[in-house]
């Protein structure tokens, strides 16, 4: 499976009688060395979504009630791996060996691959962020991790669940190799964060690794809502819950603002609509204000100055370049 690459599996693509078994083989068994029994009479539900990263994976699964479990057969051919589970709903009830738990919506469980294990899950939707251990220890020093444990939800998780979220809705985000290895890096540092990590911790690595975070989630709030031309500042914080300050120090440490990378990003997606055949009956003015501006004037200016040309010129070398 190609890195970043968008996995999607449902209940619905194998016949009625044939679900329960390709999904323990091909899911529970095959990808995650343990076995699954469901709870429901009723017919099985499941939907999966999984994105493969260096070093970690992210799968986002909604199903019906089920039991997890992962006997000693299981525990001795499982790679030497963390998996970090988070479910909508609760109770979860979680036994390693002798140690029981119960978890509610507001905890999640951590889980150390080679030991067995048994989680009974209710009706939900969960996400799991499965990690190399060797990729994960460094960031935690010496400090060992008991085989099962629930994980309170402090800042760093949020961000953490929010990062998965995001790059399980826009993997696009991170075609490019050098994004997916930073995307991982970012990933391993808010986990171990979220984790609770030994003092000798760089504590300046995990600030920065919070926020990257924090910042992919703002451009990512922006991009998705460039064409509102009351796209603000005081928008973006509030999405993420922050002051504005917070915001314009995360730009500042791009030796960028936040006017002007939402400048840049409304001209550069004007010029790509300009650029484009699908685009071509569409008016320089209907453009405009399609990327939020509502000042054609104004537009024009910013493009001519950014690209040296008008959107007059580059819509004419689209039409000589694409007649018809």
């Amino acid at each position: 499976m190609n890195e970043s690459a968008l996995y999607r599996l449902s209940a619905s693509d194998f016949p009625l009688a044939q679900r329960e078994n390709a999904i323990r083989e091909q899911v529970w068994r095959g990808m995650n060395s343990m076995d699954y029994t469901p709870l429901d009479k009723a017919p099985l539900e499941f939907e999966l979504a999984l994105l493969t990263l260096p070093k970690l994976y992210i799968q986002s699964v909604q199903m019906s009630s089920a039991s997890l479990w992962r006997d000693s057969e299981l525990a001795r051919n499982s790679e030497d791996r963390y998996a970090l589970v988070s479910w909508n709903k609760g109770p979860i009830r979680a036994q390693c060996n002798t140690h029981a738990i119960e978890c509610s919506v507001s905890q999640s469980i951590l889980l150390y691959a080679p030991e067995p294990f048994q989680v009974i899950s209710p009706k939900s939707q969960f996400i799991c962020l499965d990690v190399s251990k060797k990729a994960l220890q460094p960031l935690l020093g010496q400090r060992s991790l008991p085989p099962l444990r629930s994980i309170g939800h402090n800042d760093a998780y949020r961000f953490l669940m929010n990062y998965l979220k995001l790059l399980l809705k826009h993997p696009e985000l991170i075609a490019e190799p050098i994004m997916q290895q930073m995307a991982s890096t970012h990933i391993l540092e808010l986990l171990a964060l979220t984790i609770g990590t030994q003092e000798d911790i760089a504590h300046e690595q995990l600030s920065n690794s919070m926020a990257a975070a924090r910042l992919r989630e703002a451009k990512a709030y922006i991009h998705r809502h460039l064409s509102d031309e009351h796209l603000t500042i005081a928008c973006v914080a509030k999405h993420l819950n922050v002051s504005i300050r917070s915001i314009q120090k995360l730009f500042e440490k791009e030796e960028t603002t936040y006017a002007h990378f939402v400048l840049e990003q409304r001209l550069a997606r004007a010029r790509h609509y300009l650029q484009s055949p699908s685009w071509a009956q569409h008016s320089i003015t209907h453009i405009a204000l399609e990327v939020g501006f509502s000042d054609i004037s104004y537009f024009c200016r910013c493009f001519r100055k950014r690209y040296h040309q008008t959107p007059t010129d580059v819509r004419q070398q689209t039409r000589t370049a694409h007649p018809g």
